[in-house]
Parts: C-alpha cells; sequence; structure tokens
C-alpha cells in the first residue's frame, strides 16, 4: 500500500511542481527585469499567490490522505476477502477428498504452489489448490 501511494504521491508532485513553480518564477523574473528591486505592492503580491499556492498544496495534501485512507480501508476489505476465500477453499477441498473417502481421517490441507503437475496455466482458474493428506497405511494424499 504504501509504495502504490508513494508512487501516486510522487508523480503527482513531479506533474505539478513545474506548473506550480512557473508562475511564481515569472513574477520574479519579470519584476527583476522591470524594476530590478520590487516594491512592497509588488512583494505583497508574490507574497499573496504564494499563499494561495501553500494553501493548494494543503488542500492536495488532504485529498491524498483522504485517498490513502481509503486505499487502506480497501486494503483491507480486499485481505478480508482473500482469506474468506481461502478458509472456504479449504472447507471444500476437505469436504470433496472426505466424499471421496467417507471415514478416512485427513491432515491439515496444505496449499500447493507449484509441482510437476501443477505449473501449466491452466489451473490458474483452479486455484487455491491443496494437498490433504489421508492418515492410512498407504500414506495417501488427496
Amino acid at each position: 500500500m504504501s509504495t502504490w501511494t508513494n508512487f501516486v504521491l510522487n508523480n503527482v508532485a513531479e506533474k505539478m511542481t513545474p506548473i506550480l513553480q512557473t508562475p511564481v518564477e515569472d513574477i520574479v523574473y519579470e519584476i527583476l527585469d522591470r524594476k530590478g528591486l520590487p516594491t512592497r505592492g509588488e512583494v505583497k503580491e508574490l507574497k499573496g499567490r504564494l499563499d494561495k499556492l501553500e494553501q493548494a498544496v494543503q488542500g492536495f495534501s488532504g485529498s491524498f490522505d483522504a485517498l490513502k485512507k481509503d486505499v487502506a480501508g480497501a486494503v483491507e476489505r480486499v485481505a478480508a476477502a482473500v482469506s474468506a476465500a481461502r478458509s472456504a477453499a479449504e472447507e471444500a477441498a476437505r469436504a470433496a477428498a472426505q466424499a471421496f473417502l467417507p471415514g478416512a481421517k485427513l491432515g491439515t490441507a496444505e496449499p500447493i504452489e507449484r509441482d510437476q503437475w501443477t505449473i501449466y496455466s491452466t489451473y490458474r482458474p483452479h486455484r487455491p489448490l491443496l494437498r490433504i493428506p489421508v492418515d492410512d497405511a498407504a500414506g495417501s494424499v488427496l
């Protein structure tokens, strides 16, 4: 989450800095080109523009904080949904194994990340694949 947020904020800051910086530089150079030294009114005008710029940056900051909270909430919801889906998949696998071997004592289901049979992408829609050991004399695994 933090990496994604940093990526977004850095890109926005990178894009906005020249846009926000150019008008201020233009004012300073224009004043110096025309008169050499700014008058009190010109300094006040520049200060007013800088204050507006600061307020705009603070507004962006508030928006980014709200976005950050929204993203954090979404990440939490996705993590909870993934956890629930994994639990449901494990329960379904155990039920299928019990139906295949009624009365067998089943071990703990273990996810299969990759083995000689599951390396192909055709199995991707069926993931998570689980291996369930059976407590029998043959040492069966489903």
